[in-house]
């Protein structure tokens, strides 16, 4: 999957869980429900309050070029 640092598109404790993160590193991200979806229910994956437990292994890092 393709992911932006600081994308709003995704939840909080995924973009701070990332920060920092080097090519080939996995990762263990912790993401409690106040920084996850809170108490809303998400059918079908998780219900409202639920802690998130996310490996992510970093492939690649593309920097965004300035201009």
């Amino acid at each position: 999957m393709y992911f932006k640092v600081n994308n709003t598109e995704f939840i909080k404790g995924f973009n701070l869980g990332l920060r920092g993160a080097c090519q080939g590193e996995i990762r263990r991200i912790t993401i409690p429900p106040e920084l996850a979806y809170k108490g809303e229910k998400v059918e079908g994956l998780f219900g409202p309050h639920s802690t998130w437990i996310v490996d992510a292994e970093i492939i690649e890092i593309i920097k965004e070029q300035t201009l």
